[in-house]
């Protein structure tokens, strides 16, 4: 054998020429590398067929399944909301199904059996604020292209039957009206949302619930009327009704033998529009008996031609209690109160058409009179440390701009306060 590039002698096995240092490229040298390639090739194609059985066997076997579990939903729902508002210690789950109460709003989750994955969701009742709010997040968190504002109209569309079924790329919404709850299905695909964000400004009117039928209206040749304004009557109405219940009431506001009472009922009333609807709303504070000190924060509105009560609760009972408070409204017409009695409470209200929710903030709790427990403070439901509870105590009370009730130890009140006592209340409705 000779070299192809010199002619020099050479033998097969020799890897270059020894003359002119070519390399060999005879058949007996080109063996251990055509070997080398196939034994390359085998791997690469035992590879691709794994990776082939990999996807295949990992691919979803159930397109009737959303990709959360309970838990992964409750992470997805706080992190559009802001704030832990879903608690997971609080679900009540069984094998098919999850149950999550949360006052004006419930939430239902269809499970399998198997996996724990979210089949459908359910929020009601539907013709709460807070749980229309839900049902919205709830779409967001499932559909990363339903934005907040879309997602509150097309909640308002199923309410008021202008569409039977909502169906968007990764989730179907229907409503129940029998059972007044949203419902939100998978769609053709699935995914998580990585962007949605909730905001904190009404991005459309919030829908109202009706079962009854949509009645049809006949065509009219007449002439269009001009409707007179509707707003001066309407609080004109308003103001006569409140004045009536305050005249039928007075023991409710004003305690005649107990002074204790009388230093705290000089600023408990006050007329404000809260939900803008052009009419005052008749916001109070009421005290109990003499033995236990009881708060309760109640609004009244005058609606569809009568005195309504859309909020009635206690904000606290304590024997003995010195309490102070504040409730108050920021340049949105946004409502807070700040109720201190040992504990305190920082509570956000959303004044509707004729219902009012409520949102706790921030509070402090204290066990015990003696010391020996120390208070414990959080915020959005996480604990924090009290130089964080005070700075954001203040941060709320710096967003007042009227306050419609208070009362402070040995306080005159406050500058920008509408705050009125029973006689003044009165009065000011007699105008």
């Amino acid at each position: 054998m000779k070299c192809k590039n010199c002619g020099a002698p050479l033998s097969a096995d020799m890897p270059n020429c020894p003359n002119c240092g070519a390399p060999n490229t005879q058949k007996g040298n080109r063996k251990p590398l055509i070997i080398t390639l196939i034994c390359l090739s085998a791997v690469a194609v035992a590879m691709a067929a794994a990776f082939v059985v990999f996807i295949t066997n990992n691919k979803k076997s159930n397109p009737d399944t959303f990709d959360f579990t309970c838990a992964e939903y409750t992470d997805e729902m706080n992190r559009i909301l802001g704030a832990e508002t879903l608690q997971k210690d609080k679900w009540n789950v069984t094998e098919t199904n999850a149950v999550y109460s949360g006052g004006d709003f419930e939430i239902g989750l269809d499970l399998e059996e198997k996996s724990q994955k979210i089949k459908q969701i359910s929020v009601g009742p539907g013709d709460r604020e807070t749980a229309v709010k839900m049902a919205a997040v709830s779409v967001m968190a499932v559909d990363p292209e339903v934005s907040q504002q879309e997602a509150l109209t097309q909640l308002a569309d199923l309410s008021e039957a202008k569409k039977d079924k909502i169906e968007n790329k990764y989730s179907v919404i229907t409503l129940n009206k029998d059972k007044k709850r949203f419902e939100i299905a998978p769609g053709t695909d699935k995914k998580k949302a990585s962007d949605a964000v909730i905001t904190t400004e009404p991005a459309t009117t919030l829908p109202v619930i009706t079962t009854e039928e949509p009645t049809t209206v006949e065509p009219t040749t007449e002439e269009p009327t001009t409707e007179e304004p509707t707003t001066e009557p309407q609080q004109n109405a308003a103001y006569s009704a409140y004045l009536e219940y305050l005249e039928n009431n007075r023991s409710d506001f004003v305690h005649d033998q107990h002074q204790y009472f009388r230093d705290r009922e000089e600023n408990s009333i006050a007329f404000k529009d809260l939900n803008g609807d052009g009419v005052d709303e008749f916001v109070c504070v009421r005290y109990g008996d003499e033995q236990h000190i009881r708060i309760n924060l109640t609004i009244f509105s005058y609606h569809a031609g009568e005195m309504i009560t859309m909020y009635d609760e206690q904000i606290y009972s304590m024997a003995g209690a010195e309490g102070v408070y504040q409730i108050f409204v920021d340049s949105d017409s946004k409502l807070y109160s700040i109720v201190t009695h040992g504990s305190c409470n920082i509570t956000e209200y959303d004044v509707g058409e004729t219902t009012v929710s409520e949102t706790l903030l921030a509070e402090k709790v204290v066990k015990g009179t003696d010391g020996s427990t120390p208070p414990k403070y959080s915020i959005g439901g996480s604990s924090v440390t009290k130089s964080e509870f005070e700075d954001y105590k203040q941060e709320i009370q710096d967003k007042a701009e009227t306050y419609l009730c208070h009362y402070y130890h040995e306080s005159e009140g406050f500058s920008s306060s509408i705050a009125m006592s029973y006689d003044s209340a009165c009065d000011y409705l007699r105008q």
